[in-house]
């Protein structure tokens, strides 16, 4: 490609034909179609992306939170008086970004769109283009996107979106695996992979912060949102709507230079060179406008990475172990002073419990009997609270601990006292070699005579 002109240096105005022929049709009426398109677009665009970007910028939320109540309100309408749902759709923080009420929202901003476009069109019905205004929108797009694309980059690339699968998953039979855990449990195992696939969102959204990369990255945005969407869709892993809007928004910054790229790459030809319009008037607003937006994405970018160098540390296989780390045979198992055998088909009987980062646990009893926790540990008054999971319980056991700690030599015993119900439960568990799981010590190498396929 040809080198880039650049009339003024400023980060916020897309590339525009430079060639005379090219440089003409920009000033060409467009289409009605093409008119009402934009429109579309832009409304559609501003109406879900407003809040997030707003989010960013100190001091802001609060417009965000203004915006979020009003569209709270009328998702909620919708769905009662236009869809008909009898479920409520108030906002419930929850880890699923597809829910109920999220299709419903994404239908009222689509909605909402379409009229906004329509009243758009009836007011301005004279206008014969709106490159500037769409200059504008690219702009908007771009940092939109790059911001989300630092979030999700650094995450993975201080790995602590996919945490390495610990003893809750060595103990847990692959048919147990939810899709999403399978998916969650793949990327987690290899701190490699997970940093490659955060350097490609991380790249991709460093380069279309510049006018000059905006192509590039958004080609690469385009073939890395299109693997993440695929995942999502095929993993069932609940980002589907905002994973392929995202997509959406990348694919709108590529479109433009589609067909130059196509030619370039694909048909071997010569591309003439684009000229860069700054947005604003003079380079001293263009370099106000330009320090505001650096300083905004540093904020972003610092946040990002202290807080995933944060829950790193405390979270990561090379940070502190947990005081119960690590797989536990239940040895001895009493019910009110009687002696439980270890039947396998006893699901009260526990068989192996095991205690993980991030203050997890799980139990297990017969080979079909799961019971996942949250625990807190007290290390001074030896004290151990286990929380459901995914059902309503709550036990408190005082422990006693021998052995070293933290042990893989399966010394390691503890003894659990306290109450399930009105019954007395005394476990004592013995500490299980880690480098029994094939997962945990078979490791890597260079050189394999055969496949270990197991």
């Amino acid at each position: 490609m040809a080198a880039t002109r650049v009339s003024e240096r400023s980060i916020f105005a897309p590339p525009v034909p430079s060639d005379d022929s090219e440089q003409a049709s920009s000033h060409e009426p467009w289409s009605p179609a093409k008119l009402l398109r934009f429109r579309f677009v832009a409304c559609y665009f501003l109406l879900y992306g407003f809040p997030s970007y707003i989010r960013t910028i100190p001091l802001f939320g609060v417009f965000a939170d203004g915006y979020n109540s009003a569209m709270q309100w009328l998702t909620v309408w919708t769905g009662r008086h236009v869809l008909h749902f009898s479920a409520s759709l108030a906002m419930v923080p929850t880890a699923s970004g597809d829910t109920l009420r999220n299709y419903v929202h994404n239908f009222v901003v689509l909605s909402l769109a379409v009229v906004g476009a329509l009243a758009w069109t009836v007011v301005d019905s004279r206008r014969r283009e709106y490159n500037r205004a769409h200059e504008w929108l690219t702009a908007f797009v771009r940092f939109s996107l790059a911001i989300t694309m630092f979030d999700y980059g650094f995450m993975k690339i201080v790995p602590t979106q996919m945490p390495a699968p610990g003893p809750d998953r060595w103990i847990e039979p692959l048919g147990e695996y939810s899709p999403m855990g399978l998916l969650w449990t793949f990327m987690g195992y290899s701190y490699v992979y997970q940093v490659f696939t955060g350097l490609g969102e991380a790249i991709g959204g460093f380069l279309v912060c510049f006018r000059r990369t905006t192509t590039v990255g958004a080609l690469l945005l385009t073939i890395v949102l299109s693997n993440v969407v695929m995942l999502n869709y095929t993993f069932d892993v609940p980002v589907k709507i905002y994973s392929t809007n995202l997509l959406i928004m990348a694919v709108f910054l590529l479109v433009p230079d589609f067909k130059r790229v196509v030619k370039l790459l694909v048909l071997n030809r010569s591309v003439a060179a684009r000229e860069l319009r700054p947005l604003f008037p003079s380079q001293r607003a263009s370099r106000i406008a330009a320090g505001l937006v650096c300083l905004q994405l540093g904020y972003v970018l610092y946040g990002n990475v202290s807080r995933g160098v944060a829950i790193y540390r405390q979270s990561s296989p090379a940070g502190p172990v947990p005081a119960l780390f690590g797989v536990y045979d239940v040895v001895e198992f009493t019910r009110n002073g009687v002696a439980v055998p270890p039947l396998s088909t006893d699901a009260t009987r526990w068989s192996r419990v095991a205690f993980a980062r991030g203050n997890r646990a799980v139990i297990r009893s017969t080979p079909d009997s799961v019971i996942r926790l949250v625990t807190s540990v007290q290390t001074v008054s030896k004290t151990i609270s286990f929380t459901g999971w995914d059902q309503p319980l709550k036990w408190t056991f005082d422990f006693e601990k021998s052995g070293s700690a933290p042990s893989t030599s399966g010394d390691d015993r503890i003894v659990l006292t306290g109450l399930i119900g009105s019954d007395s439960i005394v476990a004592t568990l013995r500490r299980v070699d880690d480098s029994r799981f094939l997962l945990f010590r078979r490791g890597y190498h260079w050189v394999q005579e055969q496949p270990f396929l197991r």
